[in-house]
C-alpha cells in the first residue's frame, strides 16, 4: 500500500485541473470575454489564446501561395500576485496553481468556482476528458552515481554501457484499473543554475477519457480518483532518500 505524506518542500512547481469540453457551435472566443468580467477583480490580467495554422498546396505546378489562419480561442487570466492561472477555451477549462503549492482543497475548490463561471458562460454541452496532473522540480545533489537511489521510474541503462547520464528523456503510458485512470510519466533534465545539482522534472498526467455531464458530481469525484493515483505514481517513483529533500 502507498504511504502518502504531507511535504513540507514539496517539490511542485505547477499543479493543475483540467476539463476538456464540447460546446455549443455558436460559442466564439467573443463568448468567453464575459468570463474576464465575471472574475476580473481576482484575476485582473488577460491575454488572448490564439491557435494559427498554415494551409498550402502541393500540386504540378509550383506554387508560393500559404493560406494563413490565426484565430483566437480563448482567453488567460492571471491572478493579482501571479500564482494562478485560468484558462478559458473553445475546446475546454484549465486551472493552475503555480509554485508555492498550497494543498489540493485550495486547487480543487478554486477550479470548482472558476469551472461554474466556465459553465455559466460557455454552456459546454459535455465533458470528453478530464486530467490532474503536477510537474515537480527535484534537484537532486551531485554527484549523481545511480538514479536509483533517486528515483524508480526512469531510464535503464545496459550493463555494457556507459551508466552516466549526460541527459535524458523519458515517458511512459501507465493505464490503472482501480480507480480508473491513465497516466502519462514524463521525466526530463531541465536547465539548472546551480552547479552542485541537477535538477530532474517529473511530470505526472493522471486523465480520463470519458464523456461526463458537465454539472454532475462523479466528474469531480473522478478528479478526486486522479489526484489519488496521482499521489501513487509520485511517492512510488521516489526513494526514501529523495523524500528527505523536501520534508
Amino acid at each position: 500500500m502507498t504511504t502518502c505524506e504531507h511535504l513540507v518542500k514539496a517539490p511542485i512547481t505547477e499543479a493543475l485541473i483540467d476539463i476538456r469540453t464540447t460546446l455549443p457551435e455558436a460559442t466564439s472566443a467573443a463568448t468567453l470575454e464575459s468570463i474576464c468580467e465575471k472574475v476580473g477583480a481576482a484575476y485582473p490580467t488577460r491575454r488572448e489564446i490564439r491557435q494559427s495554422a498554415a494551409q498550402f498546396s502541393i500540386g504540378p505546378q509550383p506554387s508560393t501561395s500559404v493560406a494563413v489562419k490565426d484565430d483566437q480561442i480563448g482567453c488567460m487570466l492571471h491572478s493579482k500576485d501571479g500564482k494562478q492561472v485560468l484558462q478559458a477555451r473553445l475546446d475546454g477549462f484549465t486551472f493552475s496553481r503555480l509554485h508555492p503549492y498550497l494543498n489540493w482543497e485550495q486547487l480543487r475548490d478554486e477550479a470548482k468556482t472558476l469551472w461554474s463561471k466556465y459553465c455559466t458562460v460557455a454552456q459546454p454541452e459535455s465533458v470528453s476528458r478530464i486530467a490532474v496532473r503536477y510537474i515537480n522540480r527535484i534537484e537532486l545533489p551531485l554527484p549523481v552515481n545511480n538514479l536509483k537511489e533517486w528515483l524508480l521510474t526512469g531510464p535503464e541503462i545496459a550493463d555494457n554501457l556507459p551508466q552516466n547520464l549526460g541527459g535524458y528523456f523519458f515517458r511512459v503510458h501507465l493505464p490503472f484499473a482501480k480507480p480508473e485512470a491513465e497516466v502519462f510519466i514524463i521525466q526530463h533534465v531541465d536547465v539548472g543554475s546551480d552547479a552542485s545539482r541537477v535538477p530532474v522534472i517529473l511530470d505526472i498526467d493522471a486523465f480520463l477519457p470519458r464523456k461526463f455531464d458537465p454539472t454532475a458530481d462523479d466528474l469531480w469525484q473522478s478528479l478526486e480518483d486522479l489526484r489519488t493515483v496521482k499521489n501513487k505514481v509520485f511517492f512510488e517513483s521516489i526513494t526514501d532518500r529523495t523524500k528527505e529533500l523536501f520534508r
